[in-house]
């Protein structure tokens, strides 16, 4: 009963802490985190965190071009062609 209470008080204040952040805090924890996994060769993950922080802003263009180079890694080179796209800091501007 205690570590069930323990468990359900950690989850609480996690998930606060969670709804306390700022889209911009979200999003570069999941770009980080993505940087971390890509730098360990963890491409699936890094793909996860990396589709995560584009949710919150589809215009990052650093998250884009990673996702680019992720995407290389792992094979997927169709879907790699629309996230070089999205990194192109000159379609950026115009829209």
């Amino acid at each position: 009963m205690k570590s069930a209470l323990k468990f359900f008080f950690i989850l609480v204040v996690f998930c606060f802490v969670l709804g306390c952040q700022s889209e911009q805090e979200k999003k570069e924890s999941f770009f980080n985190k993505a940087n971390n996994y890509y730098a360990q060769k963890e491409y699936k993950k890094a793909e996860i965190e990396l589709k995560n922080a584009i949710k919150i802003d589809p215009k990052f263009i650093q998250a884009n071009y990673l996702l680019a180079e992720t995407m290389v890694k792992l094979g997927k080179f169709k879907r790699c062609f629309w996230y070089v796209f999205q990194s192109c800091p000159i379609r950026s501007r115009q829209q």
